[in-house]
């Protein structure tokens, strides 16, 4: 599915637009058919056991291990996250048949058919994913693959690595998650993201795909009631009668 680009460019300037007041009126959800093009695996119950898996390790992270007073600060909050995903991903995704939970070159990973699916903790706030500054060699590596994907004669462009970038704090849980395709930036010595796509979003939890919701039609503007009335004391209209008679030129 390709969208259409004059339709895409205009609801990316009304969503900017949109982020910079307060709030997101009048933003309802999209249609299935202006749906972003996804991986045919980033199926509706694959976001959704998503959204719940990173949801519930927060909560665990921030209500069991953060602890700054005991020296269980940022750095154990993100690590406990991730074992926890890790844990969670092997439960539900292990005998999965599409996309299976399997130990990579480098790390557990989940995989399907033409797709490699990782996971890693990129912010703290809502957001898209900031770029890595010091990115993992697992994240360079699937880099390389979908620059390699992208320069093939013969193969698909698109995106065959992606990352569950997944953002929040102790304080506030789970921020964002977003599907992003990690690529080269800087001559390499960052990795940044060829596609982005939000799939939970802390301001909008029951969007499926927050970031791209189409605009909503506006909220009726109230109209002033104006009242017509009949003064008994108005000048009376001059009538022909009125006018002085006309005279005769001889």
């Amino acid at each position: 599915m390709t969208p259409d680009p004059f339709r895409a460019s205009l609801r990316s300037c009304y969503l900017s637009l949109a982020q910079d007041v307060d709030g997101y009126a009048n933003i309802s959800h999209m249609s299935d058919a202006t749906l972003p093009e996804l991986p045919e695996v980033f199926d509706r119950a694959f976001r959704g056991a998503v959204r719940d898996d990173c949801r519930a390790a927060y909560t665990l992270a921030g209500d069991r291990i953060y602890s700054p007073g005991d020296g269980w600060g940022s750095m154990m909050f993100g690590i406990a996250i991730y074992f926890n995903l890790d844990r969670r991903f092997q439960t539900r995704f292990l005998n999965e048949s599409r996309l299976r939970y399997v130990i990579g070159r480098r790390r557990p990973e989940l995989q399907a058919a033409d797709v490699r699916v990782y996971w890693n903790k990129t912010g703290s706030g809502v957001g898209a994913p900031a770029p890595m500054e010091r990115p993992s060699g697992a994240l360079l590596e699937m880099a390389s693959e979908n620059l390699a994907a992208q320069m093939s004669l013969f193969g698909a462009p698109d995106p065959v690595s992606w990352v569950i970038a997944h953002a929040g704090n102790p304080d506030d849980g789970l921020a964002s998650v977003h599907l992003a395709a990690p690529q080269f930036a800087r001559n390499g010595t960052i990795v940044g993201w060829q596609e982005s796509v939000a799939i939970f979003d802390a301001r909008r939890p029951d969007l499926d795909f927050p970031d791209l919701a189409a605009p909503g039609l506006p909220e009726a503007a109230p109209i002033p009631g104006y009242e017509l009335e009949f003064r008994v004391d108005a000048p009376a209209a001059k009538n022909d009668e009125d006018a002085p008679a006309a005279t005769d030129v001889g």
